[in-house]
């Protein structure tokens, strides 16, 4: 695989905590596997957790017990560590402020007043203003309810 994929592989490889290699009755899938190993023995520490990588093939159905077994083997050790509940509430945090950020934008947006984005974006460029000094500016106005 090309430097690109590597480097798209190493980030999920730090998300990850059970690895699927889905269709692995195809070729190369055992090469796929085996480099996840190889790129997962250089990552980093994962306090007592080694991903564990499943060879399935979804659609005969084929490996996906295994798969689910994993799944709640890493749900009890997170359980063990008491990591459960962080791990909750840190995926909750995440999931309420992109919420709230798309809301907020969509709200601005529409407070905004016909033409409003466009000046800003020329002014800009034409450098009378930088994006953080436009942005405050329209935040302001919202805020003096102007």
């Amino acid at each position: 695989m090309g430097d690109d994929i590597q480097a798209i592989k190493a980030g999920i490889l730090e998300i990850g905590d059970v690895f699927a290699v889905n269709k692995s009755d195809r070729e190369g899938a055992d090469r796929t596997a085996a480099e996840l190993k190889a790129m997962l023995e250089l990552g980093t520490e994962r306090r007592g957790w080694t991903p564990p990588i499943v060879m399935t093939v979804a659609k005969d159905g084929k490996g996906v017990a295994k798969l689910a077994a994993e799944i709640a083997r890493h749900r009890a050790h997170l359980g063990k560590a008491g990591r459960l509940q962080a791990k909750e509430r840190a995926r909750i945090e995440r999931e309420l402020r992109a919420i709230l950020s798309e809301r907020m934008a969509e709200h601005v947006e529409a407070k905004m007043r016909k033409g409003e984005m466009d000046a800003l974006v020329e002014r800009i460029l034409r450098k009378k203003t930088d994006p953080f000094s436009a942005a405050d500016k329209v935040l302001r106005r919202l805020k003096d309810g102007k």
